[in-house]
């Protein structure tokens, strides 16, 4: 229980991207989608995995949000370029 704050912050990270996939569903593409589905689901996963394990393993969870939190940053990142792309290509 020690890394409570880790675990609420995935948790709400988790409900977040998956909020702004429905959100956005039009938007995207079918791989960002269900990237971003699989992301929230384990960002949730892990939150309520930190309350279950002992807490001398919390580490991994917190590597394991680092590691969620850039890729989902790539991929928003990488969605949004394709879809510049795709208003910059319909312009010509």
């Amino acid at each position: 229980m020690g890394n409570l704050f880790y675990n609420i912050v995935s948790f709400i990270l988790g409900i977040l991207a998956i909020l702004y996939i429905s959100l956005n569903w039009k938007n995207n593409k079918i791989i960002f989608r269900a990237l971003l589905i699989v992301f929230g689901t384990l960002f949730i996963g892990l939150g309520i995995t930190g309350f279950i394990l002992p807490e001398k393993y919390g580490v991994f969870l917190i590597i394991g949000m680092l590691f969620l939190v850039i890729a989902t940053v790539a991929t928003l990142v990488v969605s949004n370029k394709w879809n510049e792309a795709e208003k910059n290509k319909e312009r010509m």
